[in-house]
């Protein structure tokens, strides 16, 4: 029986988790694209959250333990190729004035090329700790102290490549620094940065990209200094280029996590108005493709078939999708009330504290804020503690504000561990449940010693 744990949570439409879906569980796609043979069998998205089968976890772990390094480089290449297929795919669809002939080609090639990075979603997770693994290992026979350890994983973890947010940072400081020359047309160079960078903006389902006036506000307003951890001299520890290798693995798979993430953010920021012009060319409701199954907007395109608008109300109400050893199930209505009173009556009791992993090192007091979206981050204020489900570079205006920061999910190569360690602030993560326990405005004490956040 597997065994599940919510390790995300992702804001995305019931036709997006049935793409993810049928996609990790095709075992032929799988294999063809990761090079691997571990597909997913059992996994559940229930309303925003996704459980994933910790025993399959352990089974890419032991599948793939004895793997050179060049078998997951060779991973991490395949998934880059997908992902720039899918945004290069996406940035030249057109809406204006397409036929419903051409609208259905452009949902079936990207529904496609969606698929093809979607395989490399889950499987990151466990090869991830895979990785981890040896490079702890690899530490500790260099002398390193199991009170040293999360600290030196993470200062040797950090990516030569830049993400997402750190390139448009890069960028627009560039921007800043030509705005001193005369000839130099800001207007246009910040149209053009718009239109590569809008989609970090994109968070949740139906929610809107940043506009071009955020970037004027953010370039005309502030200093846009440069966040980043600089690399440790590896040449101190004395490793041999076999261990260096599994050390610069850990590398490109923190980069690459960061990476397949953002590239489906964009694409889903692309997909919208195309999904969106399918809905209303077929008469329906604007949104209404978006609580189909694949297998619907088959029966759609071919026979004009809908969905009844019952149903349709049910999924909007809320939804789970469920691969159950092979077979997929979709629950609403009471079926999904049941689930969640399942998992209600599993859950762990009230506690009057969370545990996580230590981060960055330190004590402080403060009121709990709780952040579900980078739309709640102006509710942060100086001395605060932070908790939310994760981070990423968007939050950092918040994070420097914060007295420390706690979140659900994560371990010492997050990107909330990299943010903790520059900025010298407590930090806490994968405690996978301090979002529910923690309430707004609680005063807590954040003992990233003992990896505890106590209510008091």
């Amino acid at each position: 029986m597997p065994h599940f744990e919510k390790l995300m949570k992702r804001s995305i439409s019931l036709l997006g988790s049935d793409l993810f879906l049928h996609a990790w569980n095709d075992k032929k796609l799988f294999s063809r694209l990761t090079g691997l043979d571990t597909y997913v069998s059992n996994f559940e998205f229930i309303e925003n959250d996704a459980w994933f089968d910790l025993d399959w976890f352990d089974e890419v772990i032991s599948a793939h333990w004895n793997d050179k390094p060049e078998v997951f480089f060779q991973f991490t290449r395949k998934g880059h190729e997908a992902g720039e297929k899918l945004v290069h795919y996406c940035r030249h669809m057109e809406m204006k004035g397409q036929n419903r002939e051409t609208l259905e080609q452009w949902f079936w090639r990207s529904a496609r090329l969606f698929q093809n990075l979607a395989v490399f979603i889950p499987i990151t997770h466990p090869l991830s700790a895979l990785i981890e693994k040896k490079v702890r290992a690899i530490l500790v026979s260099h002398g390193v102290s199991e009170q040293e350890l999360d600290g030196e994983v993470l200062a040797v973890s950090v990516p030569d490549k830049l993400n997402g947010p750190e390139l448009e940072l890069r960028d627009l400081r560039k921007i800043q620094h030509q705005m001193k020359q005369a000839a130099f047309d800001m207007e246009e160079a910040l149209l053009d940065h718009w239109k590569r960078y809008s989609y970090l903006g994109y968070r949740d389902l139906f929610s809107t990209g940043y506009s071009i006036d955020f970037f004027r506000s953010r370039l005309l307003t502030e200093k846009l200094d440069e966040l980043g951890m600089s690399h440790p001299d590896l040449s101190t520890y004395g490793f041999t280029s076999d261990e260096l290798a599994v050390i610069q693995l850990l590398r490109e798979f923190v980069w690459f996590r960061n990476y397949r993430t953002e590239r489906f953010f964009e694409a889903l920021y692309m997909l919208e108005p195309l999904w969106e012009k399918i809905s209303l060319d077929y008469q329906l409701g604007e949104h209404d493709l978006f609580y189909y199954l694949v297998t619907e907007v088959s029966a759609l395109f071919l026979h004009g078939k809908t969905v009844a608008e019952a149903e349709l109300t049910l999924r909007k109400e809320g939804s789970a999708l469920l691969l159950d050893d092979n077979r997929f199930l979709l629950l609403t209505g009471d079926l999904l009330k049941k689930k969640e009173a399942d998992i209600r009556e599993n859950d762990i009791p009230f506690s009057s504290e969370v545990k996580g992993m230590v981060v960055c090192r330190g004590v402080c007091r403060g009121p709990v804020v709780i952040v579900h979206n980078d739309g709640e981050l102006d509710k942060v204020k100086e001395g605060d503690v932070l908790v939310t489900g994760m981070t990423t570079p968007d939050y950092l205006p918040a994070l420097r504000k914060a007295a420390a920061f706690v979140t659900d999910e994560g371990g010492v190569t997050c990107h909330a561990a990299i943010v903790a360690r520059e900025l010298k602030k407590p930090c806490i993560v994968g405690t996978k449940r301090a979002t529910q326990v923690l309430k707004e405005g609680q005063m807590v004490e954040v003992d990233a010693n003992a990896g505890i956040v106590r209510i008091i």
